[in-house]
């Protein structure tokens, strides 16, 4: 997969978070989820955008709020199911 490619998608994540929080910061991949104010309702929003946008859904076993603790979580997996 070419850089370009991997860097819109993680811009494209970002921008999708962005839309659901209030954060006044710029959101880094390394951010923790809960510190940039997603909480569970929030998390929902975002794996929908997500899915729509790339037309296609996720394992639900892969949601696991356990293992999508930063912004890096949520680009990977997307990465995964879409690559």
């Amino acid at each position: 997969m070419g850089g370009d490619i991997m860097q819109d998608l993680k811009n494209e994540i970002i921008d999708i978070i962005k839309e659901q929080v209030e954060f006044e910061e710029d959101i880094n991949t390394e951010d923790n989820l809960k510190d940039i104010g997603i909480n569970s309702l929030k998390n929902v929003m975002i794996v929908a955008a997500i899915e729509e946008k790339y037309n296609f859904e996720f394992d639900l076993a892969s949601l696991d709020p356990a293992k999508l603790i930063t912004v890096e979580d949520i680009i990977k997996l997307t990465e995964k199911n879409i690559y």
